[in-house]
């Protein structure tokens, strides 16, 4: 978003406010092209400042996040109390009806796919860190005893997901939550929870 403003407002604000010589009167936005550039300007810098304002804990940036249902304001937390410095991920196998015991797939939570777009507009991201911040919060619980794990929220949510992702052939599932550096260099992925092997057809709710 701050690439876009800065790209807009290189190309239209320019000649929106320079003092044209050859110009017959005054007016700074006199032509159709000009007051149109002004007023992408003033659009992409309207933006720019409410971003800007929902950054900061305060009622007004509070009220538009609550009512950005077009999720236009991200919010970014480069300097939070506690930094994100590893990537969880939800992989899980299971076992068919004939005894076939299947390899494990990961699931994602959102889309993959980056494009240049995605550094404007990208919603789905918000999925991925809910993903994340559910993960997070299931390895907080995971040292209790298995009878109150197992009746987590948390672990509820995790097995309804994985539920949904099996065939109806699967008589077992089983999933685990790997832990990674990420993008940077570093070792394999490293196991930091896995689940009992449990019945799909059997309801956690």
């Amino acid at each position: 978003m701050l690439l876009s403003f800065l790209i807009i407002q290189m190309t239209c604000l320019s000649p929106c406010f320079a003092n044209d010589q050859s110009a017959t009167d005054n007016t700074p936005c006199s032509s159709t092209k000009d007051m149109a550039g002004c007023i992408l300007v003033a659009v992409f810098v309207g933006w720019f400042l409410l971003t800007v304002l929902v950054q900061f804990p305060n009622p007004i940036g509070r009220f538009l996040s609550r009512h950005d249902g077009l999720l236009i304001l991200p919010v970014w937390k480069y300097f939070a109390p506690d930094p994100v410095a590893v990537d969880y991920h939800l992989v899980f196998h299971y076992t068919a009806s004939d005894g076939t015991e299947h390899e494990y797939n990961e699931l994602f939570c959102g889309t993959q796919s980056r494009y240049i777009s995605t550094w404007i507009w990208n919603p789905s991201r918000r999925i991925a860190k809910a993903e994340h911040v559910l993960l997070a919060d299931l390895l907080a619980v995971s040292e209790q005893p298995l009878a109150c794990l197992t009746t987590s929220l948390q672990y509820r949510i995790v097995v309804q997901y994985v539920r949904s992702q099996v065939p109806g052939t699967t008589v077992l599932v089983q999933f685990m939550i790997t832990q990674s550096l990420g993008y940077m260099d570093g070792p394999e992925p490293a196991i930091v929870f896995r689940s009992d092997w449990y019945r799909p057809s059997i309801q956690c709710w």
